[in-house]
């Protein structure tokens, strides 16, 4: 399993945001930053709540579309 990854892998281009991610290690005093402010509990928690608000509006998007559809088959409003 580990040898179909790598092949998988092997076959994709590198990142290209390494370099970027890597001028953050020069940066002084980030990681006294990073203990007053946790950011990766912020980014987390940004992702969860992106993920919900983008689930609630595919869903509306979708009952929406349903009621869309049953209108064309002669339902009610």
């Amino acid at each position: 399993m580990e040898q179909i990854f790598n092949s998988i892998f092997s076959i994709l281009p590198s990142s290209p945001f390494t370099s970027f991610l890597d001028n953050f290690e020069s940066i002084p005093y980030l990681g006294w930053l990073n203990w007053f402010i946790p950011v990766g509990a912020c980014v987390k928690v940004a992702t969860v709540w992106g993920t919900a608000i983008l689930g609630y509006y595919a869903v509306q998007f979708i009952i929406k579309q349903i009621g869309n559809i049953s209108l064309f088959k002669g339902g009610s409003t």
